[in-house]
């Protein structure tokens, strides 16, 4: 299961991470709710491996970071690499630029498209 962090606590868990998704909801968001099985299957599928996290943050709870980062739209997954946002190609290709997020929920193989591009650089 995701790891839900507070504010007080995130940018520890991203800083000790090699690869971190960190899923921005909040609890009236249904997208969310449908987006959080995904990303529990993709935790557990990728908890034997120590360089890839997911977690969580509820911005209804903590707005600043939402605000922070820029987030207009939920679900909103950050994406880091060794403490610092990353940019790769969005995997659905609507997109022809770099991104630092996925917005929206999406399927598990866009996450895994994503980890296979940072991975491979």
């Amino acid at each position: 299961m995701v790891r839900e962090v507070t504010i007080d606590d995130i940018d520890y868990a991203i800083a000790k991470s090699k690869l971190i998704f960190v899923d921005c909801w909040a609890p009236w968001c249904e997208p969310c709710k449908a987006l959080a099985k995904i990303l529990d299957d993709l935790d557990e599928k990728y908890s034997d491996n120590p360089d890839i996290a997911f977690i969580q943050i509820n911005v209804q709870e903590f707005p600043e970071y939402g605000f922070k980062h820029d987030i207009f739209g939920l679900p909103c997954i950050l994406v880091f690499l060794d403490g610092e946002p990353v940019e790769f190609d969005d995997p659905s290709g609507r997109l022809n630029k770099k991104t630092n997020r996925l917005i929206g929920k999406r399927p598990s193989w866009h996450f895994e498209a994503v980890i296979q591009q940072i991975f491979d650089k």
